[in-house]
């Protein structure tokens, strides 16, 4: 049965959480293209989207779905770590290239049992940094090419560190010491078949789309219950257009769509929402 709609509060309390990960990472959520997850989202995406100043979010085709989904043709991947306490001021080159030479080592075997392939495979380092005397730490990617640093790669992890500090903090202390607290190593490895779901796509649509039903929801606005359009998403194809208000219900979930948010199905059946 179609969940019961309509315009509340509930995406009040959520939007602070979302502020937590991306304001406080130096994240301005206005430039962001959010995308829902879980059956309920879609319902208060489009308040969400409001309260936050955002200008598009994607409702997934199975948005109800989305972490089985993403399990399901995700990359296989496995973090290890390794603690080295060194600093640009004497930097342990050696200690550092033990340090990356046993997590990549721990990576390869991961990915072997999993039975990925060597090309399939990926390595991604990152350190975690902080300047001299503070008490907290800030994760930075860096390359390391065949997983290997020399001295003339600190100028560049310094300055990686400098950059990420003041993206997260706004500000940058050139001339203070960087300490690295440890070292990590993200295996990845491409999953075979996790592309064929790309094919899976919609025709375009021709004509007029099908209205389902016209429906009474209650909007928290005007405090009253407003009549809106209702469309049925497996009965949209490519390219099909709505306009909120309304309503489009899946198999799954509801999304509601606020006025000045017009919806477009994308070619995998997506619901890709951009507010004027």
């Amino acid at each position: 049965m179609p969940m019961p709609a309509m315009s509340t509060p509930l995406a009040r309390p959520i939007a602070p959480a979302i502020e937590e990960i991306t304001v406080r990472e130096g994240i301005n959520p206005r430039d962001s293209f959010f995308v829902c997850g879980g059956g309920a989202t879609a319902i208060h995406i489009a308040e969400m989207a409001d309260i936050l100043g955002l200008k598009r979010y994607m409702v997934p085709r199975f948005m109800a779905g989305l972490s089985a989904f993403g399990g399901l043709i995700s990359d296989i991947r496995s973090e290890e770590s390794a603690v080295l306490l060194t600093s640009d001021a004497d930097f342990n080159v050696a200690g550092v290239n033990d340090a990356l030479k046993r997590l990549k080592q721990a990576g390869n075997n991961f990915l072997a049992e999993a039975g990925v392939a060597p090309e399939n495979r990926q390595f991604e380092f990152s350190f975690l940094g902080r300047y001299e005397y503070q008490s907290f730490e800030i994760e930075v990617p860096f390359e390391a090419k065949d997983g290997v640093v020399d001295e003339s790669d600190l100028p560049g992890l310094v300055e990686a560190f400098h950059k990420m500090h003041e993206r997260i903090y706004s500000i940058r202390a050139d001339n203070d010491v960087v300490e690295f607290t440890a070292w990590k190593l993200r295996a990845i490895g491409k999953r075979s078949g996790q592309d064929i779901w790309q094919k899976n796509t919609l025709a375009d649509q021709v004509g007029a789309i099908d209205l389902k039903a016209q429906r009474g929801i209650y909007q928290q606005e005007s405090g009253r219950v407003e009549t809106v359009p209702v469309y049925e998403l497996a009965r949209l194809r490519a390219g099909a257009q709505v306009a909120g208000p309304c309503l489009v219900e899946a198999e799954t979930f509801t999304a509601y769509l606020k006025d000045q948010h017009q919806g477009q199905i994308d070619r995998y059946g997506n619901l890709v929402v951009n507010i004027a």
